[in-house]
């Protein structure tokens, strides 16, 4: 599973993932843990103003 995510201003990159990372380990099953960490700048949107989850997903394929 990844997760993406986007930062407020002022979050440092490395410091927000081991937050993350450290929560999920705290609060979540294994199976439910994200195994990757996506930093952005903003999420793609469609054209109804919603994630475009479609868009994430070509992006991971692309990448791997």
């Amino acid at each position: 599973m990844i997760a993406f995510v986007v930062l407020d201003d002022g979050g440092a990159e490395d410091e927000v993932v081991t937050s993350l990372e450290r929560f999920a380990t705290e609060n979540l099953e294994r199976f439910e843990r994200p195994t990757k960490y996506i930093v952005k700048d903003k999420l793609p949107l469609t054209t109804v103003g919603k994630v475009n989850y479609r868009a994430l997903e070509k992006e991971v394929e692309a990448g791997e």
